[in-house]
Parts: structure tokens; C-alpha cells; sequence
């Protein structure tokens, strides 16, 4: 669907995100993109020296993460908006 509404978009698109806020994961800065290998392998270079190998149970906490029931993050996702609307009605008055 997605490739018909905008076609080559796929092409040119690099989806960046982390664990930090969607599995609560905060201060372990795991993250990943997504996107045209090619890409992908040119940031991958960039970054081989600038980042630090993480523990190997972290990373497999964040597999587990990636790979789980994904209800949890819909749960949060659910709380933080109530607790936006919450501040932004009382913005309001």
C-alpha cells in the first residue's frame, strides 16, 4: 500500500529509532535504522569507531524486546497519552 501511494519513497526512506523510550530501555542507547543497504553500510562505517560495544546481555534483552509480545509498548504509549492530555487540558484553563 505504502509503495503505491508514494512509489521510489521506500528507496529513499531511513527509518531510525532506539529502545530507550518504546521498551523503556533508558540510558542503554541501543537503537537501529532501517533503509537502503547501501546506506545502511555507509552509516555502519561512519559509525564503526565511534560507538562502543554493548554488553552482549543487553543486546539480547533488546532482541527479546524487538522479538516479544509488542502489547506492552501500546500500554505505555496509551498511558503517556493520557498523561499529555492530562497537562495540556490543565494548559488550557
Amino acid at each position: 500500500m505504502f509503495r503505491d501511494a508514494r512509489p521510489g519513497l521506500i528507496d529513499r526512506t531511513v527509518t531510525i529509532s532506539g529502545a530507550s523510550k518504546t521498551y523503556s530501555m533508558t540510558g542503554w542507547r541501543m537503537g537501529w535504522a532501517c533503509g537502503p543497504a547501501h546506506l545502511i553500510k555507509a552509516m555502519g562505517n561512519v559509525q564503526a569507531s565511534r560507538r562502543a560495544a554493548r554488553a552482549v546481555s543487553a543486546q539480547a534483552a533488546m532482541i527479546a524486546a524487538l522479538e516479544g509480545d509488542q502489547t506492552c509498548v501500546e500500554r505505555m504509549r496509551k498511558e503517556f497519552e493520557a498523561r499529555r492530555d492530562l497537562v495540556s487540558t490543565g494548559w488550557r484553563r
